[in-house]
C-alpha cells in the first residue's frame, strides 16, 4: 500500500474514533451552550440596566418629592415669619400707639402750663413795695391767733371784783388763752408742793366744763356754746389759783388755807355765776345755775387742798 492510502486510513480511523467518541458533538454544541450563556448574560445585563434605571427614576422621584417638600415647608416658613413679622409690626404700632397716648395724656395733666397757670406770677418790684406796706398794716400774730392781752386783763379785773357790773368782753368775746394760763399756773404752784397734779386738772376741766354746759342748757331757753363755757369757767378759776399760790408759804397753818379755800370757792362761784347770769339772761335761776358752778370749783379747791 501506499502512504497516501496508509495516511487516508489513519485519517479515517481518526474520524470514526472522533465521531464515535463525540467530539465533533462537544464542538457542535459548544457554540450552542455559549451562544445560550452569551444571551443568559446579555438578558441579565438588560434586567440589571432595567433595575438600575428603575432606581434611578425612583431616586429622581424621590429627589423631587424631597425638593417639593422642602420647597413647601420653606413656603410655610416664609409665610409664618412674615406673619409674625406683620403680628409683630402691628404690636409695636400699639405700643408706640400707646405710649404716644400715655405721654399725651401725662404731658396733658402734668405740664408745667396746667400747673402754673393759676399760680401767680413773680410780683415785679412796685408790687413788692405795696406787699411790702400791706404786711405793715396787718394786725400782729396774737390778734390773729385771737390772744388779746388787753381783753384777758379786763377780764381778770372783772373776775377780782364780782361785785363790778359784767363786762360785755364776756359775751362777745370768749378765748381760751386765759383759762389755759390760769390752768398751767395751778398745775405749776401744785408742782411746788410735789404734787404732779396736770393730769388730774386736765380731766376736772373737762368733766367740769362738759357738766356745767350740759346743766345750764337743759335750764334755759338762751343756749350758751361750749366754748363760751369754758371760757367763763377757766377765767373764774383765778381765785383757786391764788389758793394755791398761798399753800406754797402757809403750809403749816392749815385752819387759815381752809377758810382761804372757802372764800375762794364762794368767790369764783359768785364770779362765774354773775356772768353765766348774764350771757343766758335768767336771773329767776341764779341760785340754780350756782349750784353745779360751786361744785366744779370746789372739786378743784380739794385737789390743790389735799
Amino acid at each position: 500500500m501506499s502512504q497516501d492510502e496508509e495516511i487516508d486510513k489513519v485519517l479515517g480511523q481518526v474520524k470514526m474514533n472522533a465521531l464515535n467518541s463525540g467530539f465533533f458533538n462537544q464542538l457542535l454544541t459548544k457554540p450552542t451552550t455559549q451562544n445560550t450563556n452569551n444571551n443568559q448574560t446579555s438578558q441579565n445585563q438588560n434586567q440589571q440596566q432595567s433595575q438600575n434605571y428603575n432606581t434611578q427614576l425612583n431616586l429622581q422621584s424621590n429627589i423631587s418629592q424631597m425638593s417639593n417638600q422642602q420647597s413647601e415647608l420653606i413656603f410655610d416658613f416664609n409665610e409664618s415669619s412674615q406673619s409674625e413679622h406683620t403680628i409683630n409690626q402691628e404690636a409695636n404700632l400699639n405700643n408706640n400707639n400707646n405710649q404716644t397716648n400715655q405721654t399725651d395724656f401725662f404731658q396733658s395733666v402734668y405740664s408745667t402750663d396746667n400747673v402754673y397757670s393759676d399760680m401767680p406770677k413773680s410780683p415785679s418790684f412796685n408790687q413788692m413795695s405795696s406787699m411790702g406796706n400791706n404786711f405793715e398794716n396787718e394786725p400782729p400774730l396774737l390778734e390773729e391767733l385771737e390772744i388779746n392781752f388787753d381783753h384777758i386783763k379786763s377780764k381778770m379785773l372783772s373776775v377780782l371784783n364780782p361785785f363790778k357790773p359784767v363786762d360785755t368782753i364776756f359775751i362777745n368775746d370768749s378765748d381760751l388763752a386765759g383759762p389755759l394760763i390760769f390752768c398751767l399756773l395751778l398745775g405749776l404752784f401744785l408742782l411746788f408742793k410735789g404734787k404732779i397734779h396736770f393730769g388730774y386738772i386736765y380731766g376736772l376741766c373737762v368733766t367740769g366744763c362738759s357738766l356745767v354746759y350740759f346743766v345750764l342748757n337743759l335750764m334755759s331757753q338762751s343756749n350758751i356754746d361750749l366754748y363760751k363755757t369754758v371760757s367763763v369757767s377757766g377765767y373764774c378759776l383765778l381765785p383757786i389759783v391764788f389758793l394755791s399760790f398761798l399753800k406754797i408759804f402757809f403750809f403749816f397753818i392749815p385752819f387759815f388755807l381752809y377758810l382761804f379755800a372757802i372764800v375762794c370757792v364762794t368767790w369764783a362761784t359768785y364770779s362765774a355765776t354773775n356772768i353765766f347770769v348774764k350771757i343766758l339772761q335768767s336771773n329767776q335761776q341764779k341760785f340754780l345755775i350756782a349750784y353745779p358752778v360751786f361744785l366744779f370749783y370746789a372739786c378743784f379747791a380739794v385737789l390743790t387742798l389735799f
